[in-house]
């Protein structure tokens, strides 16, 4: 399986950070929001219930992302550089997630939390980061 270079922010993740984002990145870009719940109105006077969609179509609701990442570097002092530098990155609060393998398509996402973290030695760590995509039928 190829490996597919991830741009956060208009930055190579490699390059920058030296990520390289391990299990299915591309199943979870592409895993299909959920829908907003539709207006409903049940009446005793009729069968089943109405159903308002605005414009006729689902309406999508916001959703939440899961990457699960590692950082490379080559010394503790590259990693911590690197490291430092992503926090900065993500504490920026917008960020624009981006591949290689899906070209034109731009996922404009808010930071949630790093759900878990683990540092193998000090040129290697694996982490998860959660973020939030507001609004799904915003992709450029």
């Amino acid at each position: 399986m190829t490996t597919s270079s991830l741009i956060i922010n208009g930055k190579d993740a490699l390059a920058e950070w030296g990520i390289v984002p391990l299990s299915n990145l591309i199943g979870e870009l592409l895993a299909p929001p959920p829908a907003k719940d539709p207006v409903k109105n049940t009446s005793r006077l009729e069968h089943g219930s109405r159903f308002l969609l605005p414009g006729g179509r689902t309406i999508l609701a916001s959703r939440d992302l899961t990457l699960d990442l590692r950082i490379r570097a080559a010394s503790e002092s590259d990693f911590l550089a690197k490291y430092n530098s992503l926090i900065r990155e993500l504490e920026s609060g917008w960020l624009s997630i981006s591949t290689d393998r899906l070209p034109g398509l731009v996922f404009k996402c808010v930071y949630l939390s790093c759900s878990q973290y683990s540092q193998y030695n000090g040129n290697v760590a694996k982490f998860i980061l959660r973020l939030n995509e507001p609004n799904p039928a915003n992709r450029s």
